[in-house]
């Protein structure tokens, strides 16, 4: 079991060290999108989705990042892979220098992801070395910080989870996405040894969201649309 285990991640470790590209298969609607590596910015593409004016373009990269990242740090250190170490170095310091890592105005599934996906590189990667550790750490708090109004704003009020279990309907409240979304922020938190996170709700400065990437300049920015 255990050598099928170290054979299958040499594969997908072996296959994403290849890429550079990172395709995201948003299946749901019927289309790849190819994003360069490394992924310096969050831009975000611009097809219109029937029904939903923003589609969570953002998650599901999340999704396909964590996935990448992990097969090639997991292969790195059971077969002491300098190359995978590299790769997962170079990619994590363009992701730690994003302004943020929300496409909604909540704590969403693509900010606690990433947030935790940094909160593991921080936590279980002690190859990181000083400045990259330092990047992670900054990426954390600046992150942490845009969302901190957020999830006050939807839990301060309760001051336990007893005051969540006791409404009439806790799940209302409970919703897996800001859910999601803050315990990838609180692990992450956790995670960085630096923890200069603010705490006040009128002075935390705010992201923004991801640009859209116009159709018509797809190309020239960087990403290739495929069916």
């Amino acid at each position: 079991m255990v050598s099928q285990y170290r054979t299958e991640l040499a594969r997908r470790a072996g296959w994403h060290r290849q890429q550079r590209v990172l395709t995201v298969d948003y299946y749901r609607i019927r289309l790849k999108v190819a994003f360069p590596l490394p992924l310096v910015r969050p831009a975000l593409p611009a097809f219109p989705v029937r029904g939903l004016p923003a589609y969570p373009w953002l998650t599901w990269l999340s999704w396909s990042y964590e996935e990448r990242l992990h097969a090639l740090a997991a292969h790195a250190g059971l077969a002491d892979d300098e190359s995978c170490r590299e790769g997962v170095r170079r990619e994590l310091r363009a992701l730690a220098s994003w302004p943020g890592y929300r496409q909604y105005d909540n704590p969403d599934l693509s900010a606690g992801h990433l947030l935790r996906l940094l909160g593991t590189a921080r936590r279980e990667w002690p190859w990181l070395g000083r400045d990259l550790a330092a990047a992670v750490d900054a990426g954390i708090a600046r992150g942490v910080d845009d969302l901190l109004p957020r999830i006050e704003a939807r839990f301060g009020k309760y001051p336990d989870a007893a005051a969540i279990l006791g409404l009439e309907k806790p799940g209302q409240v409970l919703q897996n996405i800001p859910v999601i979304g803050t315990l990838g922020a609180a692990t992450a938190a956790r995670a960085s040894p630096a923890r200069c996170f603010r705490t006040s709700r009128s002075s935390v400065p705010s992201a923004p969201p991801p640009p859209p990437v116009p159709p018509d300049s797809r190309r020239r920015n960087g990403w290739t649309p495929s069916r």
